[in-house]
Parts: structure tokens; sequence; C-alpha cells
């Protein structure tokens, strides 16, 4: 699943992020896997649980399948919110992240904002099943909080994020985080559970 993921992002075919949810290395991530309700491994959701896919039996294959989920997604119809993330590294593991959701619906808005600090490239030492480290595994949120926007609104706030204040739940801090190595994904969610 990670190789055909990874394989998608890199060949640019789509406006298409992912976040890698290492639930053996991570508690926060196997708490957000919790919430999917996930059937077995390898489990991929899209658009927040809107398409589904368990188990992948080759890069390849598993790339076709997340080809058409993909662009099944990307034809839905979403409401007309828009999200703004400004990311400034600080120095030493340390960055300021502001978000911004503009609602430009004539009707008020409610849903969960979350923004995910990533790496590019796992740094932790958190390796897939064929030996090659996770690109995107989640690290902590920023932000994981509900959220209502007024029609024609929007809602922002900022935090310092100090990766030596953040852990993965083992005891492993983010202390060691580097520039140019750090991904900050934000997506708004609806309130519909899947």
């Amino acid at each position: 699943a990670h190789g055909a993921l990874k394989n998608i992002f890199n060949g640019g075919w789509f406006p298409f992020y992912y976040v890698s949810l290492v639930d053996d290395k991570n508690t926060h991530a196997s708490a957000r896997i919790d919430e999917f309700n996930i059937y077995g491994f390898p489990t991929v959701y899209f658009d927040g649980g809107n398409t589904v896919n368990v188990g992948a039996g080759s890069i390849p294959s598993a790339q076709a399948i997340y080809n058409t989920s993909i662009t099944q997604c990307g034809a839905r119809t979403v409401p007309n919110i828009a999200i703004t993330l400004n990311v400034n590294w600080l120095g030493n593991a340390a960055m300021n992240i502001q978000v911004t959701v503009n609602n430009y619906e004539i009707t008020a808005y409610s849903g969960r904002i979350r923004v995910y600090v990533t790496e590019f490239g796992s740094s932790m030492g958190w390796i897939d099943t064929a030996g090659n480290p996770y690109t995107f595994p989640f690290l902590d949120y920023a932000f994981n909080q509900d959220i209502n926007i007024a029609a024609s609104s929007s809602w922002s706030n900022s935090v310092t994020w100090d990766g030596h204040n953040y852990n993965n739940g083992y005891g492993q801090n983010f202390g060691t985080i580097q520039y140019g190595n750090i991904y900050v994904l934000a997506a708004v969610f609806n309130s519909e559970m899947h």
C-alpha cells in the first residue's frame, strides 16, 4: 500500500496528498486508525473514509485500485470551503503553524479540522514492510478540533509546535526533526462519520 501511494504521489497525476499512520510506532496514529474502525492491514482511507480499500496484493494492482478511488473522490460534490495553511520554521524542531478555513457557502459549515505534522521521509526509523522508510508518517497534530463557521465567514488559529514537546507515546520525542523534511497537511472533515 505504501509503495503504491508513494508512486502515485511522486507521479503527480492527481492533486493528491496522504498521511501514513504507522500505528505500531505512534500511539497518535493508532488512535486515528481506531477512529476509522480498521478491518485489516493494509487499509487505505480516501477522502476521510468516503472510499476504503482493504488489502494490497502488489504495488501495481494497488496503484490501479487507488487511482480509481482517488478519481472517484475527486469527482464528489463538496462544500465550498477553502483552507489556507502557513508554516514558518523557527529552528530547533519548532515551527509556527497558522491555519484559516473560509466558508464560501450561504449556510453555516460544521466539521472537524485536522492539521497533521508529518515528515517527507521518516527520520524516526519507521520502515514499511518492503524495508523502505515511510513517507509522510504522522507525528502528531497541530490542530484536531471541531469547527463551526457561519455563512461567508472564516475560522482561524495558530500554534507554536515544538517537537521537543510532542512524542510518539513510547517515549521518543520529535526534537530531532529537521527543516526541509517536515510536511504539514491540513484537512477539513465533515460531520458525517465513516
